[in-house]
């Protein structure tokens, strides 16, 4: 069976391939849609139907987030890098929201979620790689910070291993 997508309607997912998941909100904002939210939100779900992308409702902002499936993840990226794993996809979903936030304050710039630059350190077994990188200009300064979000409280140990 040949799924048929139009490719204008893909478009409309191009901020996924920076921030992996998004609401449907923050991608209607994000989007080049020049329609309004409600022709917007019938798109996500006929896209969601077709199986390029799948959603789920935050239980505590009741909020819809929505990301692409392997489906989607080829159609757009060629590959399956945008696909959040099951067990991490509400990780991914405040990781992206944590973010969002931050750009709100005009010092933060340029950030980059894992899924953009885990391959450039693949190659070293004994790198840490953090949820995300975003910059920060402090007055002639361009400051690099890592982003790691847990979800629950972790050992010291467990701090210390991932901190270094």
């Amino acid at each position: 069976m040949k799924i048929q997508v139009n490719p204008i309607h893909l478009q409309f997912l191009n901020p996924l391939m920076q921030w992996k998941i998004l609401t449907v909100e923050s991608l209607f904002s994000r989007s080049n849609y020049r329609g309004g939210y409600k022709a917007f939100h019938k798109i996500l779900k006929k896209l969601e139907r077709t199986g390029v992308t799948q959603g789920f409702r935050d239980m505590w902002s009741k909020k819809k987030y929505v990301y692409l499936t392997e489906l989607g993840s080829q159609l757009m990226y060629g590959g399956n890098e945008l696909v959040p794993f099951n067990n991490a996809i509400f990780h991914d979903a405040r990781v992206a929201m944590v973010i969002e936030e931050v750009m709100t304050f005009s010092n933060f710039k340029n950030p980059r979620l894992e899924h953009e630059y885990r391959k450039s350190y693949l190659s070293s077994s004994d790198v840490y790689i953090p949820d995300a990188l975003i910059q920060l200009q402090q007055g002639e300064k361009l400051l690099t910070l890592a982003i790691e979000l847990e979800l629950s409280q972790k050992s010291q140990d467990r701090i210390r291993t991932k901190i270094g």
